[in-house]
């Protein structure tokens, strides 16, 4: 008997705290997921995608990024979408990185306030890349900016769709988003 109560007292506890934390009645602190903004001031901020193609000498690979419903910041199986291997020889790769896994695809939370993807392109010796970006945004409480790691390349992916770059600025690539 005293078996049986240790176990209903450890247990059922445990049960009720994991059913709780998968319906959403207990959840750790929603800041960290936002910036240090509180998710009911966000309400659901973003929600948008974005085709990108990037092109050298006929090659080209096609990519989509965003902020959508039901997805979070990490690996979503069912809303992502694996890259395959790179090919090989001398051929154009390009891709995401999101726990550690390359991206073709690559959505994250609507309510982040600010998101990093962090953009690989192999340019397989070739000395200019173009990339191109199309998005029907109308409104967006933030801003979408290309960057490399010497600084910033386009301030705001809405005024502008096509960047040419050398492989030189290749290194460090991020697409940043972060609201106003």
């Amino acid at each position: 008997m005293k078996l049986f109560k240790q176990f209903f007292t450890v247990v059922i506890p445990f049960i009720l705290f994991a059913l709780l934390s998968a319906c959403g009645g207990v959840t750790d602190s929603d800041e960290d997921e936002t910036n240090g903004i509180p998710s009911e001031e966000l309400d659901g901020i973003s929600n948008y995608q974005i085709s990108v193609s990037v092109t050298a000498d006929g090659q080209a690979v096609d990519l989509v990024f965003g902020q959508i419903d039901g997805a979070s910041n990490s690996y979503d199986p069912g809303i992502d979408l694996e890259s395959p291997p790179a090919p090989p020889g001398e051929v154009l790769h390009a891709w995401f990185v999101n726990d550690g896994r390359p991206l073709m695809k690559d959505f994250r939370d609507r309510n982040a306030a600010q998101v990093i993807w962090t953009f690989n392109i192999d340019h397989a010796g070739h000395e200019e890349l173009r990339i191109e970006w199309s998005a029907e945004i109308t409104e967006l409480p933030g801003r979408l900016s290309l960057t490399y790691s010497e600084g910033l390349i386009v301030d705001d992916l809405t005024e502008e769709s096509v960047v040419i770059l050398t492989p030189a600025e290749l290194d460090g690539l991020q697409i940043e988003y972060l609201v106003d």
